[in-house]
């Protein structure tokens, strides 16, 4: 009886023990993964910010290149259509020397 009941008393204050530890182990690994967690959630924010910027700079490198290439359209139209005035006033004078 008396083994009996201090069999008990021990299995009492060892379920105790472990109920205490099993609440320790939990408040670490909530802990942990929490600071694991804030880590992650910054490290993706930090993520997004950097593609944010990457898209700004190729946003703001295709306009400059579309400018550049709208310039370049203007410069070779230019110079054709200066190509073509100069041909056709050669024409004229091949006709106009033809009818002379």
């Amino acid at each position: 009886q008396v083994l009996q009941t201090k069999h008990d008393e021990n299995e009492k204050i060892r379920d105790a023990e472990i109920k205490q530890l099993l609440q320790e182990t939990r408040e670490n690994l909530e802990r942990q993964y929490g600071e694991y967690n804030q880590y992650c959630d910054s490290k993706v924010e930090r993520i997004k910010k950097e593609c944010m910027k990457y898209r700004e700079q190729i946003l703001i490198e295709a306009k400059q290149q579309i400018k550049e290439k709208k310039k370049y359209f203007e410069t070779a139209k230019n110079v054709l259509k200066e190509q073509y005035e100069k041909e056709m006033i050669a024409v004229q004078k091949k006709c106009e020397e033809k009818t002379e």
